[in-house]
């Protein structure tokens, strides 16, 4: 699990390190008998323990996308290299490079992970592991001399290393463009187990959405996890029953799945092909997956009637049932979920009961996580997030985007009415418009 994330000159950020640790102390009284996490427990430590939630709040063009991007940037990186994704803050040129630095708690070890970069090549990589108060490095690489002591094995000598940086992660000319803990992963997949832990926790666990623009196909999918129609009813059925739930008055869905050859196709002007115009259309490569969601309400004589998904339900609706499913599949495989303006199109209460879905012991049983960045504050004041899992964000030319969490403001207890002091301007993150 990620401990602390450092972004340095991404966008209008600078510097900005955002933490995921419960950073209150003391568990509170009688947690353990609670309904709701006060923290995630990963280790035996006190120091072991993590966020279930970190809501992010600030004002219009603060930042509070950027921070959300930077998770997928890094992502993006570690998987396709450095193309194209140096976007330093055009604002203020106190950086000529941009770095991300992961801290991860992993199976009882920590390990520092730093990737730096500018636009034309990765200036630094390295991997330590973090014990006792040291640092043991563990690799380096494009430092003028590089190390690879902690990651060698036998058959596996440093010049083999070598070797795999140049031929896996240079260009034609040379020059470092891929990071090598992707290539130690790939090239020599059993040679340390946790560099592959490494990198699922920094791609398969984290699943981010820069603007909330998951989608029903998606979410039925992921929580499927095996294709095939059975799979993909119970899944739907899961989506359905919290719909209800969630007061949408829906009380079934219904999917009819086509995979269409490419080939000889016409596609009208909008982009799909020439079945329900409500269709959800996938590109799969080789062919087209075509998708027509139906939901099933009752009608004033209490009989069920279909509505298609993509023309006749609300937008909310639509909204909801994507984010549905993708929680509900974070939830049972203990994903840490990022969404970017997660109240969009939603009601307050919705919005507070997809919080509580994370926050709830009888829900959240695999330490999965919500990250997300909101406008609305009515999260706020229902006595469900603590001080370790707001946090503002702020933004000056001089310093580009800040990030504060509550629990870091003197005299903010989880007594306090956050609402009310957020939007009196107590940790600032709000804007002050006149005409």
């Amino acid at each position: 699990m990620i401990e602390t994330f450092e972004i340095r000159n991404f966008k209008s950020i600078l510097d900005v390190t955002i933490d995921f640790r419960y950073g209150e102390g003391s568990a509170p009284r009688h947690y353990l008998e609670r309904d709701t996490w006060a923290f995630l427990q990963e280790g035996n430590g006190k120091n072991d323990r993590f966020v279930p939630v970190l809501a992010i709040y600030g004002a219009n063009a603060s930042g509070k996308s950027n921070i959300v991007n930077a998770f997928l940037n890094f992502q993006q990186i570690l998987l396709h290299g450095i193309g194209g994704r140096y976007l330093g803050n055009k604002l203020n040129a106190k950086y000529d490079y941009a770095s991300f630095v992961a801290t991860v708690f992993l199976e009882g070890r920590r390990f520092r992970y730093e990737i730096a970069y500018d636009g034309e090549r990765i200036r630094q990589e390295e991997l330590c592991e973090l014990e006792g108060g040291k640092e043991h490095l563990l690799f380096s690489v494009a430092s003028g001399k590089n190390a690879f002591d902690g990651v060698v094995g036998e058959g596996y000598d440093a010049g083999r290393m070598e070797t795999a940086l140049k031929v896996e992660c240079t260009n034609g000319a040379g020059v470092l463009v891929k990071p090598f803990l992707s290539c130690l992963v790939r090239t020599f997949p059993g040679l340390t187990n946790f560099t592959q832990k490494l990198m699922n926790e920094f791609v398969s666990r984290m699943q981010v959405s820069n603007r909330n623009e998951f989608f029903i196909s998606q979410g039925v999918d992921l929580l499927a996890q095996v294709n095939s129609p059975e799979a993909r009813k119970a899944a739907m059925s899961k989506i359905a029953k919290l719909l209800t739930k969630f007061d949408f008055g829906v009380r079934e869905m219904t999917l009819a799945r086509q995979r269409v050859g490419k080939n000889g196709m016409a596609l009208q002007d909008a982009g799909l092909p020439p079945f329900n115009p409500g269709a959800i259309v996938q590109d799969a490569g080789d062919a087209l997956i075509v998708d027509e969601f139906k939901l099933l309400h009752e009608d004033a004589e209490g009989n069920l009637k279909s509505l298609d998904f993509r023309t006749e339900e609300s937008d909310g609706t639509k909204v909801v049932a994507a984010l549905i499913g993708v929680c509900l599949w974070a939830l049972e495989t203990g994903r840490t979920l990022f969404v970017d303006e997660l109240d969009r199109s939603l009601h307050p209460f919705i919005l507070i009961s997809l919080i509580k879905l994370f926050k709830s012991k009888r829900y959240n049983k695999t330490n999965a996580q919500l990250v997300f960045t909101a406008h609305d504050p009515t999260p706020l004041d229902e006595d469900l997030l603590r001080v370790s899992e707001v946090g503002i964000i702020n933004k000056t030319i001089v310093g580009g985007t800040s990030f504060r969490r509550l629990c870091e403001y003197k005299g903010t207890r989880n007594v306090s009415n956050f609402r009310k002091q957020y939007l009196a301007g107590v940790y600032s993150g709000i804007p002050f418009p006149y005409i």
